[in-house]
């Protein structure tokens, strides 16, 4: 008898195990999701290779470069149907969509210049069905009431469930994600087709997210109120080339590649609606190491040539979620 009791207050006055988390909203659920992300970067130092050989500093100019990017990205996303952890039938209408970017350069002694763009989408104001095809194992894709031509990699998933465990959990627990998941942060929507062709200032600084590399580790810390408060912290890099710019090289022309590698240092809070099954908010930052290495192509003329420059600065997203 007397262990039947103790078996009864054990279990009347335990920690009651937390609701699993994971994506189950009701069908009809209507978010509005707005994701913002600003970039600052100072140069550190530069350097040169010309013909294999390393250019003295005494020679190279003494300056300063600070670079600010920002991205808004505030969508209305009505989850018609659900099924099997993933909506079945989404509508979302890109409510706002704007990146901007800055460049302030000072020559030491000399001239100072600042750079200023922005882009904007053509798909701002339009709205877009999302359908899950099972037997394909993607999304068909479509305007949902005029035609017109889509970006190839428009991404469904702006709700952030490659975070979520893939077992259940209770207070305390961690689980490993590969950083790859951080696409759905750095890139929300996937390709956004951003227009910078009315920006007489710089182009195209606002980077998009490649290949990431690196692990992050989630904890999960508490629940209250129905909310998951879910810690994120790790160390990765991320890898990307474009088209390289060798314009104000004076011994140098032809074409040219630029390797960017960026390393973070990231941490940050994920909240989880519990209760009603989605996404409740996002707020990460990160300290930043790039490098930026423009390389002039092979068989070009003239001599070979590379400059180096490395920045640092801080990067940081935030995630809002609202009713429409």
């Amino acid at each position: 008898m007397k262990r039947l009791l103790l078996l009864f207050f054990s279990l009347l006055f335990s920690s009651p195990v937390p609701d699993p988390l994971v994506f189950d909203p009701a069908p009809g659920t209507t978010l509005v999701r707005a994701f913002e992300h600003e970039q600052d970067l100072v140069l550190d130092s530069m350097s040169i290779l010309m013909d294999g050989y390393e250019v003295p500093s005494e020679y190279l100019p003494e300056m300063e470069l600070d670079i600010h990017s920002r991205v808004r990205v505030v969508v209305t996303d009505r989850l018609v149907e659900i099924d099997e952890g993933r909506p079945r039938v989404l509508l979302r209408t890109y409510d706002e969509l704007a990146t901007s970017a800055s460049s302030e350069f000072v020559m030491i002694p000399g001239d100072s210049a600042l750079e200023e763009g922005s882009a904007t989408s053509a798909l701002e104001g339009r709205s877009v069905r999302f359908e899950w095809d099972p037997e394909g194992g993607s999304y068909a894709v479509a305007f949902t009431e005029d035609e017109g031509d889509l970006p190839e990699e428009l991404a469904e998933d702006m709700g952030l469930r490659a975070f979520l465990p893939e077992d259940a959990v209770e207070e305390g627990d961690e689980w490993e994600l590969d950083a790859s998941v951080l696409h759905d942060v750095f890139r929300p929507g996937g390709d956004l087709a951003w227009d910078w062709s009315r920006s007489e200032g710089m182009r195209g600084e606002i980077e998009e997210a490649h290949a990431f590399d690196g692990t992050l580790t989630a904890r999960l810390t508490g629940i209250d109120e129905g909310v998951a408060e879910i810690e994120l912290e790790g160390s990765f890099h991320e890898e990307d080339e474009s088209e390289g710019d060798l314009s104000d090289v004076p011994v140098a022309d032809g074409t040219a590649t630029t390797f960017r590698t960026r390393t973070y240092e990231l941490e940050g809070i994920l909240r989880w609606n519990v209760e009603a099954g989605h996404v409740a908010g996002l707020a990460l930052a990160s300290a930043i190491e790039m490098e930026m290495r423009t390389v002039k192509d092979p068989d070009q003329g003239g001599p070979e040539y590379q400059h180096t420059m490395v920045f640092s600065g801080d990067w940081a997203c935030t995630l809002e979620i609202s009713a429409p």
